[in-house]
């Protein structure tokens, strides 16, 4: 929400006055936590240790995070973006088992116009199986990318990037 609204009014006559309400927010911080069992052998040797429990951390984290906000409950979580509370979450009908043709339709023809330059599909790698058959007339929807799947990025949906993640 932003404070302000465009409006029109007649040449000469007086603009009406707006009021606004602004909630407040509270926030609480909690700790992220990670818990790794280690072996004498590892706490022997510092360097080796230092550099595992780096990466350690540094995945479990952002895997944590990654799930919080995509799947996070709000209460001891951040609140996830695909908890049915959020108006982030856009649900369609769906029209059949398993992703069909309709259905990528659907959820395209709800997204935001000004949210199209910063739009992503964020999937299960799964997907792709479907995505990949799917065509509209002899146009496919899916575009693998344009240097392999190996290239790094996965491709498109509609002409929007394509993102596999493990919590979706």
């Amino acid at each position: 929400n932003h404070p302000g609204r465009a409006f029109r009014t007649g040449e000469g006559v007086q603009k009406s006055q707006h009021t606004w309400t602004v909630e407040q927010l509270e926030m609480k911080l909690l700790k992220l936590a990670s818990l790794n069992v280690l072996t004498d052998e590892l706490l022997e040797d510092v360097g080796q240790l230092t550099a595992e429990v780096s990466d350690w951390f540094v995945n479990d984290f952002g895997f944590k995070n990654d799930s919080e906000i995509f799947n996070g409950n709000g209460t001891t979580e951040m609140q996830g973006i695909l908890d049915a509370a959020t108006a982030a979450r856009i649900d369609v009908a769906r029209t059949g088992a398993g992703i069909v043709l309709d259905d990528v339709i659907n959820m395209w023809t709800c997204l935001w116009s000004r949210s199209l330059p910063n739009a992503r599909w964020y999937v299960n790698p799964k997907v792709f199986i479907e995505l990949i058959k799917m065509t509209v007339g002899n146009q496919p929807i899916f575009i693998p990318p344009a240097t392999g799947v190996g290239g790094g990025l996965w491709g498109t949906l509609f002409g929007t990037p394509l993102v596999p993640i493990e919590q979706a």
